[in-house]
């Protein structure tokens, strides 16, 4: 997808931006925004305009011309040389240097575009570019209209008015490594035209807010472009709106990645520094930046067709998106969202499916094709919107948890099963079981078919499930322990004895219609599920459902302060407070008492962690002229291995993947110079992720190695995020003549210490392992952990880090992220469930009768499979006969004007389903009158 970027500039700035801008020249106290020459003769600027209401009445013409920028920035009409803007506003761009003046912005398409325009002819590379400078009028144009440009006025700013801008804009087609870069600049001042004839400051904060949603827009302009005037290279262009938006088929990600090298400076330098994050990225783009190098324009195309001579593009898919995706790219991992949650989601769907004209018509189809419903709103508060079904699925786990909540002798065990369980755990274990302890296995094995033990991190919780396991065998039931990933599910069988699996792995065993191998829960059945607020609304929801229906007893096991699901809002903390739970807050994970204290602070409400840490120097905080947070994590790391701790007791913990690839590349090249890993016995081998993208990875005997997917290898199981060390890498050619040997792949599992092989043709989902993000390593314990933060810290994965290791995690602060540590870490924030934002609804649920033997669970769901894959029903609208691609590539059925025959049917019987579940609630009749706002849901919704 294309990215939109912003960026801010002061009127200190306004004269060399206007002398790097027009003229080309590079003054060193000035390097703020623009990567370009933009008039600069012979330079790589390909067009320039002016685009905007604003521009046309101030009758500045199409084009700028020298002087125009430092004159706009000024406020001031280079045609006329009037002062367009106020008085004050005049008076304050003169005299304050550090006045905001304006702000860059660029789109910047996805590299595939750029390297599909690199091969084109020159006659092809004209018309893309007159396509880019349209679209980014036309973007412009639909955010002024929107309203998306607007200033305040009022007591504190509380209205909002839309406005007119003045926008120059410039194409480009390099960036600094001369790679194919296809950007244009779009420079505006911080001034917006108002109805009243009035220029007034902008007001930015929705441009901010709605880059993502931006860039599609940007898109979707330009695709619609490209099928006008370039059909026969559009026919390679395709759209996946969850992942990518707008690329070029059959150019693979390792091609991109070799025309990327201005990136991949940028990664670098974020690495020097430690650092991460948008405002970080900015300033080592600035702080890396070579002057131009000379290349004439026609040689540096000629280069790149060379260069690119193997790309051949591929018929592009057109395939629209399904209803889960759609539902996923809405939420985006909540469980309510935002007017312009969806409006992002509109934006990416209609790129290659009807452009930006058919936004409203887009928008109405995904309302009603998902069930979006407006829920309550305060005055003054942005409303907040829910899918029907959403809202049905935490109102049906509610209902069962109410229903479930009750007595019953069915699940009961005595006094003296208890203690008989409780006496041999702790001789099993070889300790005694705290109190609370104690209290949670007795909450646990009381006569509730739901249970609920809320423990923090490292308070024991596995020794009460260890307990519990051994009542309830003996008891006669069959136990079952589930866990959201396979490393937590194997995590759980190691610590407690229950034999596990992934909730998935369950569900789908469940839903298997195949007659040889039946599999059935029974009211014998106890299932333990762990980690329970990281799974999802949805999930859980299923689970959920096929407890009831056998009669079966569930104990969710977590801890409302961790890690929350990734797919919604949590529903764990909804059902303790309607509940309750049995409490483990005890930790006793690390041997110190102070680092206890520590782990305690974070997990309390009010507990001070941060100044805490600091007293006792766990906060290493770095200026720019020392090492960076990395290295000197590094260092300190180095030092407990040469203290006698082996690298699988040593976790390095981040905020995202890109800085854990570059804490394990670290330290590998570290375990190099300390003669660990031997250099001569490395090889590289090919690995993939679950996206399918494809990459090389060194290894040695010695590495640590993560596996990335559920699998049996060499006879045994093993799970997304198990660990192992390899022993060896071998090549073993096949008996056949003329085969191409294979590398076979030995480790030993951690958990385990079973030795397993096999091919890496079989499996080939690998990492290293020395470092991980925090969300991966929820559930693992250590010895020496260590926390690289980031801006996107909070306090929940400030908790998670420190409560990994059983000695203190040190934390490591970048210089841009230290003053904002102590308020981000302040306190927990959770997502906001659906009936957290609908309490009405919540009441209801609440105070309704349900009977014993009355279904609670009443929401019908897709099966597992076509969950996970998010596959089945695909959103359609009545506007895509209108399609330009539909026009392009008429044997592409997919997007019809109507829903075939079977979407159809499907639509129907879900909708009929949904509304049967609210006729059938038991809290009304066909004969009772429906409330307001539940005759608002049924009828067509405007947002």
């Amino acid at each position: 997808m294309s990215i939109f970027t912003i960026d801010k500039f002061c009127s200190k700035d306004i004269a060399s931006r206007a002398e790097y801008n027009e003229i080309g020249l590079e003054l060193t106290y000035s390097r703020s925004g623009s990567e370009d020459y933009y008039f600069k003769a012979n330079s790589d600027t390909l067009l320039a305009a002016l685009a905007g209401s604003g521009a046309r009445k101030l009758n500045l013409g199409k084009t700028p011309k020298p002087g125009d920028y430092q004159a706009l920035m000024s406020g001031t009409n280079p045609r006329t040389n009037e002062v367009f803007c106020s008085k004050t506003r005049k008076t304050q761009l003169q005299t304050d240097d550090h006045a905001l003046a304006g702000f860059s912005t660029s789109f910047n398409v996805e590299k595939s575009l750029s390297l599909l325009y690199a091969t084109l002819s020159r006659s092809q590379q004209k018309k893309f570019e007159c396509a880019m400078m349209e679209a980014t009028s036309r973007t412009t144009q639909h955010l002024e209209k929107r309203g998306i440009f607007a200033y305040r006025t009022g007591a504190q700013g509380s209205e909002s008015h839309p406005g007119e801008v003045v926008v120059a804009t410039y194409l480009h087609f390099t960036n600094r490594n001369q790679e194919p870069h296809l950007h244009v600049h779009a420079e505006f001042p911080n001034l917006i035209l108002g109805i009243d004839g009035q220029w007034r400051t902008l007001d930015a904060r929705e441009l901010y807010r709605r880059q993502v949603e931006i860039g599609a827009l940007f898109d979707t302009c330009l695709a619609s472009i490209l099928q006008r005037d370039l059909p026969e290279i559009a026919s390679h262009l395709e759209c996946n709106p969850e992942r990518s938006g707008l690329v070029v088929a059959g150019i693979d990600r390792n091609t991109v990645m070799r025309f990327s090298t201005r990136r991949q400076e940028i990664q670098d330098g974020l690495q020097a520094m430690g650092a991460s994050g948008a405002d970080a990225a900015r300033a080592i783009a600035k702080r890396t930046r070579q002057a131009k190098a000379a290349v004439e324009g026609e040689v540096l195309r000629e280069e790149w067709k060379s260069c690119l001579s193997d790309v051949s593009p591929t018929q592009g898919d057109l395939t629209p998106a399904t209803l889960l995706a759609v539902e996923a790219m809405v939420f985006k991992s909540s469980s309510v969202f935002k007017k312009h949650d969806l409006d992002r989601a509109v934006a990416m769907l209609s790129i290659l499916h009807g452009g930006i004209g058919s936004l409203p018509e887009i928008e109405s189809a995904v309302a009603q094709q998902l069930g979006v419903v407006r829920l309550p709103s305060k005055p003054g508060e942005d409303p907040l919107f829910t899918t029907e079904t959403f809202r049905q699925l935490e109102v049906d786990l509610l209902r069962f948890a109410r229903k479930a909540s009750g007595h019953s002798q069915h699940f009961a065990l005595s006094d003296l099963q208890i203690k008989q369980a409780l006496r041999q755990c702790e001789q099993e274990k070889g300790f005694p079981l705290r109190d609370e302890q104690v209290q949670a296995m007795v909450h646990a094995t009381s006569g509730r078919q739901i249970s609920i033990i809320q423990g923090a991190a490292g308070t024991g919780k596995s020794a009460s499930l260890a307990a519990l396991k051994i009542a309830y065998s003996s008891a006669g039931n069959r136990i079952h322990g589930l866990a959201p990933s396979g490393a937590a599910a194997a995590e759980l069988q190691k610590s407690s004895g229950i034999e596990s699996q992934t909730i998935h792995a369950l569900l789908m065993r469940l839903e298997n219609d195949d007659a040889r191998k039946p599999f059935h829960l029974t009211d014998r059945d106890v299932i333990v599920l762990d980690e329970a607020g990281m799974v999802d609304t949805r999930t859980l929801h299923k689970l959920m459902s096929h407890v009831e229906a056998a009669g079966a007893k569930i104990v969710l096991v977590g801890d409302s302060k961790q890690l929350e699901a990734v797919g919604s809002a949590s529903t764990l903390h909804m059902l303790t407070q309607h509940l309750g739970a049995a409490r483990l807050e005890q930790i006793a994970r690390q041997r110190s008492a102070d680092d206890r204290a520590i782990s305690q602070a974070w997990f309390s409400d009010t507990g001070d962690a941060p100044t805490m840490m600091q007293r006792r120097g766990l906060l290493r905080e770095t200026s720019n002229d020392q090492a960076s947070p990395i290295e000197l994590m590094l260092t300190d790391a180095s030092k407990v291995r040469k203290a006698g701790t082996d690298w699988s007791e040593i976790l390095l913990l981040a905020d995202r993947n890109s800085r854990v690839n570059q804490l394990n590349q670290r330290v590998r090249e570290i375990r190099m110079l300390d003669g660990e890993l031997d250099k001569k016995a490395e090889k590289v081998v090919q690995v993939s992720n679950d996206r399918g993208y494809s990459r090389e990875l060194a290894l040695c005997p010695g590495d640590r190695i993560m596996l990335r997917k559920n699998s049996k290898l060499d006879q045994t199981p093993v799970f997304n995020g198990d660990r192992a060390t390899v022993i060896s890498i071998e090549d073993h050619k096949p008996g056949t003549d003329g085969a191409q040997s294979e590398k076979v792949v030995h480790a030993r599992l951690d958990r385990s210490g079973t030795v397993i092989s096999w091919r890496l043709s079989d499996y080939d989902k690998l990492d290293h392992a020395y470092a991980m993000t925090v969300h991966k390593s929820q559930g693992l314990t250590v010895e020496h952990a260590f926390y690289l933060t980031s801006e996107t810290t909070d306090r929940r994965s400030a908790y998670v880090a420190f409560t990994r290791s059983k000695a203190a995690c040190p934390f490591y602060l970048a210089p841009e992220c230290e003053s904002t540590f102590a308020n981000r870490t302040s306190l927990f924030k959770a997502k906001m469930t659906a009936l957290d934002a609908d309490p009405g609804t919540k009441q209801r649920t609440l105070h309704a009768s349900i009977g014993a033997v009355e279904t609670a669970i009443r929401t019908q769901q897709p099966g597992t499979k076509e969950l996970l894959e998010k596959a089945g029903i695909r959103f359609s609208y009545l506007g895509a006969s209108n399609n330009p691609a539909a026009q392009v590539r008429a044997h592409i059925q997919n997007w019809s004007p109507q829903p075939s025959t079977r979407q159809k049917l499907l639509l129907l019987i879900q909708r009929l389903r949904a509304r049967l579940n609210r006729i059938n609630a038991p809290t009304k009749t066909l004969g009772q009158r429906r409330t307001p706002t539940e005759t608002h849901q049924l009828d067509s919704i405007q947002l």
